[in-house]
């Protein structure tokens, strides 16, 4: 029994050194394990050669890096030009961490018209996160005019969307919160806009 005990520890102390040696392949996969361990480099020098290749998921994956200096120096810049690439491919997510550099003007020239038009069309599409965004402008005010209605609507969208956890819970804290605050009127004229069918 002993013998047995012993040796499987030691089939698993070298399946893990194994493990440590050579932790990841060069797909996109691989990139990911090493970001979820915090390997930032790693993921930088896995998906590096994926973006450039046109791989719109590791474009996305490496602007993030880049924007938040993770595995090397930050460079608003480079995350804008990789962001800009997988927004063009379609990347929901990139296009919206693109609208906000946009609009913001950190990395690329401020846009907020182009910022908006992506900011929209991803909340059309379901995009939580850039549905949630609509709505707090609409209910602020500012770059849009403010529009409780309006935002109602978006924020219902961003509550039925897809999206992180969070974005989600955050959007249906916002629906109950401005359904009990508006005016019937106003509620009925949300319920009559259709942002995201």
């Amino acid at each position: 029994m002993f013998k047995k005990v012993a040796v499987m520890i030691a089939i698993f102390a070298g399946f893990a050194f194994a493990i440590q040696a050579d932790e990841f392949g060069n797909d996109f996969g691989d990139g990911v394990a090493a970001y979820s361990l915090q390997k930032y480099d790693r993921a930088r020098e896995i998906w590096q050669p994926l973006a450039e290749g046109g791989n719109a998921d590791a474009q996305y994956r490496l602007a993030e890096l880049y924007e938040r200096g993770l595995g090397g120096n930050a460079d608003a810049t480079i995350a804008a030009n990789w962001y800009a690439k997988a927004t063009a491919q379609g990347h929901m997510n990139a296009s919206v961490m693109y609208a906000g550099l946009l609009a913001e003007g950190r990395g690329i020239a401020k846009d907020t018209e182009r910022s908006l038009t992506l900011y929209k069309t991803a909340a059309a599409k379901k995009h939580s996160g850039a549905a949630f965004h609509m709505g707090s402008l609409n209910l602020q005010g500012g770059r849009l005019d403010k529009n409780p209605a309006r935002a109602l609507a978006w924020f219902r969208c961003a509550a039925g969307g897809q999206g992180m956890p969070g974005d989600l819970a955050r959007a249906e804290v916002m629906v109950k919160r401005l359904t009990a605050a508006l005016r019937d009127d106003t509620k009925e004229r949300a319920d009559g806009l259709q942002l995201c069918p």
